[in-house]
């Protein structure tokens, strides 16, 4: 499949804390869904707001985001206003914090609308009743008066949705979309995203640490640890023979339903510039882990970043 969007050697570092991001690789095609996971400090949030251009203030950022052909990192700040909302639309973390508390459903969702698309306000008004039914959410003309507030976390998180289908956008970056809701809200979230994704055929980027929405949703999983890629791979593949250690213990993690150690942030990684970022952690880690640092071997869809990963999928322990 064609790539819609390909991030390339993604680099960010900020002057007080250093790098953040290195070399971050990956792509997703129109209709499928990409998953971004790995544990809090991971860069995930950093690299999805990056497609954007929502860089840190200060932050340097190299490499290329191509995005249809067009290389964003080197877009001006009007062409990225233009972008965000309509060719590329963003589900924030946290819907209630996202969502303007003195500004009604209806309105923030019209504003998406007036700033994108050529539409009387008439049209804006039926376009937000059908966004608001599109994701399940009935009785649209109560709903376009009420304030956030007012609303659950279930339903401010379907606004959040409704907003960033509005101009019915190419790529759908979605970070964290069932953080802090309950098991029942997640698998109807989860359930409504992947109808949206069918039948709009969106590329979707989605953002998470939980093995269990990547699994319920995604055609590919890349993962991250300490702002690097160190896996890319079927889903499948992944659940059935994950080739890097890091994915196995994520893996193992979760039907656990444990939670590991707080990965270490990139800036608070090994600092002498050699070895593995992840070996002291790494059960398998042998002496060149420490002064070798591994290259990401195979291409953008398909790829692992470890000395051993043949050794290991030989030997049967990573399978």
């Amino acid at each position: 499949m064609a790539a819609l969007l390909k991030v390339e050697k993604l680099s960010l570092s900020l002057p007080a804390v250093g790098g953040l991001l290195r070399d971050v690789g990956f792509e997703v095609a129109r209709g499928e869904v990409v998953g971004l996971v790995g544990e809090s400090g991971s860069g995930k949030t950093l690299t999805g707001l990056g497609v954007l251009g929502l860089h840190p203030p200060g932050a340097r950022v190299t490499g290329r985001i191509d995005f249809c052909g067009e290389d964003l990192l080197t877009a001006t700040p009007d062409r990225l206003r233009a972008l965000r909302g309509r060719e590329v639309g963003m589900i924030f973390q946290e819907p209630r914090s996202s969502l303007d508390p003195v500004m009604t459903v209806g309105r923030q969702i019209a504003n998406v609308l007036r700033a994108h698309e050529k539409m009387t306000s008439t049209q804006i008004r039926v376009r937000t009743a059908e966004l608001l039914d599109k994701v399940g959410l009935a009785d649209s003309g109560r709903l376009i008066r009420s304030y956030p507030h007012e609303l659950s976390g279930g339903m401010c998180q379907r606004v959040m949705i409704a907003m960033a289908l509005a101009c019915r956008p190419k790529l759908l970056i979605a970070d964290e979309p069932t953080t802090a809701l309950d098991v029942t809200i997640q698998a109807q979230i989860l359930e409504l995203l992947r109808g949206l994704t069918a039948d709009e055929d969106l590329a979707v980027l989605l953002i998470s640490h939980d093995i269990g929405v990547i699994s319920e949703l995604c055609d590919r999983v890349v993962t991250m640890y300490s702002g690097e890629v160190v896996d890319i791979a079927d889903r499948d593949e992944l659940l059935r023979r994950p080739a890097h250690p890091y994915a196995q213990a994520l893996l193992q993690a979760s039907s656990r339903e444990t939670t590991p150690t707080v990965v270490r942030s990139a800036h608070e990684s090994p600092s002498d510039g050699n070895g593995c970022v992840y070996r002291t952690r790494c059960r398998y880690a042998i002496d060149a882990c420490r002064t070798t640092h591994p290259d990401l071997i195979g291409d953008a869809r398909s790829a692992t970043r470890c000395l051993r990963a043949g050794d290991l999928e030989l030997a049967g322990l990573v399978a």
